[in-house]
């Protein structure tokens, strides 16, 4: 078992009392979870394969969330082609690796080009950019970018990326919300800016592990 499964759970599907952040006297928390890195000094570009630290949902059925098969595949597909809609409703396979869309999200201006080509791809699930923004916290504290992810059905992720400016080393954490099932986007964007600061704050997300 990973041991930052563990943290994502702790922190964010399934927080501690000690970790655990209200609204309206509302736990906040995320539906699941992922946790990853990336060094832009060495450009946007990601090698194939490349995936998680770690995964984590919430517990159901017997199953812990950590680590498991269903927290893997709410957050994870493996590089292949996905069937993408085309302007004139017909369908072209392109080759997707989900890692690399997650990159291209945190990186793209969504005022100046629009949508982001062929998506945002997380678990097998593609996903459209509806908000991009720099997070600065209360005090200014630190500055990371937030990016919402949407798909049908009033559901998707937030990724947060720890460097906004992009140049150096950063952690990259995912938080999935779905309205419907009581997951609001602000309860999944809470914890994973916690979860993100908490990184920051410990150096985290300058390890020299961070390599791609």
């Amino acid at each position: 078992m990973s041991e930052w499964a563990q943290y994502l759970s702790d922190f964010m599907c399934n927080p501690t009392d000690e970790n655990a952040s209200y609204a309206n006297n509302s736990k906040n928390y995320s539906l699941s979870a992922a946790i990853g890195g990336k060094d832009w000094s060495l450009g946007a570009t990601v090698p194939a394969g490349t995936t998680w630290w770690g995964a984590a949902c919430g517990a159901a059925d017997g199953d812990t969330g950590v680590d498991t098969d269903a927290a893997w595949a709410k957050v994870y597909k493996a590089d292949g082609p996905q069937n993408i809609l085309q302007d004139d409703g017909s369908e072209k396979a392109e080759h997707i690796l989900e890692y690399q869309t997650i990159c291209n999200a945190i990186g793209h201006d969504l005022k100046a080009k629009g949508p982001l080509p062929n998506g945002v791809w997380i678990g097998g699930q593609k996903h459209s950019i509806t908000q991009r923004e720099v997070e600065t916290g209360s005090n200014n504290e630190y500055s990371f970018i937030s990016v919402m992810c949407l798909r049908k059905g009033e559901k998707g992720h937030w990724i947060i990326c720890t460097d906004s400016s992009m140049k150096g080393k950063s952690c990259i954490v995912i938080a999935e919300f779905d309205k419907h099932a009581g997951c609001i986007p602000a309860m999944a964007k809470a914890v994973a800016l916690d979860f993100a600061k908490w990184l920051y704050e410990s150096g985290t997300d300058k390890a020299d592990s961070i390599c791609v």
